[in-house]
């Protein structure tokens, strides 16, 4: 199965658009990174005081992650943090 990047990069910026509103009350931001079909695994990156926060590492597993890999199954198996 070929996998629609661009289809992928839409979903993943839509669902972060989707929890903007939450990180941004922290005056923070996630972004879409890239994405890398080998290991289908999609990077995101944190700004503002979300990049610093040591605490966005749960706000991905807990919040993000399950999101985005839902609304990109089957070609999304993990997020991680873009470095």
């Amino acid at each position: 199965m070929d996998t629609p990047v661009n289809f992928i990069r839409q979903k993943a910026e839509e669902t972060l658009r989707d929890i903007s509103g939450y990180l941004a009350a922290d005056f923070g931001a996630a972004v879409y990174d890239h994405y890398d079909s080998d290991s289908k695994y999609l990077y995101i990156k944190f700004t503002g005081n979300c990049a610093d926060c040591p605490m966005n590492i749960m706000t991905l597993q807990a919040g993000i992650m399950p999101l985005i890999i839902k609304n990109c199954s089957p070609w999304v198996d993990r997020v991680e943090i873009a470095i």
